[in-house]
């Protein structure tokens, strides 16, 4: 019996890497920064309201955006570091992967699997709890077909019975 849970890994990864192409750059203008800083995150000012959202709405969201980076942060620092190098140059420094490939020793194809793992990597690791309860969670999982035969409810118990 696995540890853990079987994930679809495909769909993980392209979640992940979603996150990171439309939602990363704007947590982080919401956070009034232009790189996440891996040694010390400050949030230099509390982001600000859209139209028709209250005082608490807004301190709610300051506070999500706060915990997304911090845990965001951690999970990057936590990285093996042949994926968080990859990773900070793709991602931070916006650098293609074959100008990463032509200053390391790696080829484009296995930089790409090294990010697709960092990405892996960050699912496990980012799971940050949001104001409203909500824990942010990457993972895929595969949709389990079960069959269901209605009975009795003392049919039921024993069949569970049985399986003692």
């Amino acid at each position: 019996m696995p540890l853990f849970p079987e994930i679809d890994r495909t769909k993980t990864i392209q979640d992940v890497a979603y996150f990171f192409k439309h939602e990363y750059r704007r947590l982080l203008a919401m956070a009034n920064m232009q790189r996440l800083d891996y040694k010390s995150p400050v949030v230099s000012d509390m982001p600000g309201g859209g139209p028709g959202m209250d005082a608490h709405e807004v301190i709610a969201m300051g506070i999500d955006v706060q915990n997304t980076l911090e845990s965001l942060r951690r999970t990057i620092n936590a990285l093996p570091d042949r994926e968080k190098s990859v990773f900070i140059k793709h991602i931070d420094q916006q650098m293609t992967f074959t100008d990463i490939a032509k200053s390391s020793i790696y080829a484009e194809s296995t930089l790409k699997d090294h990010m697709s793992q960092a990405y892996l990597y960050i699912a496990d690791g980012f799971h940050p709890r949001l104001s409203d309860g909500t824990i942010v969670d990457f993972h895929h999982y595969p949709t389990v077909q079960i069959s269901y035969e209605p009975g009795t409810i003392e049919e039921v118990h024993n069949m569970a019975q049985e399986d003692r």
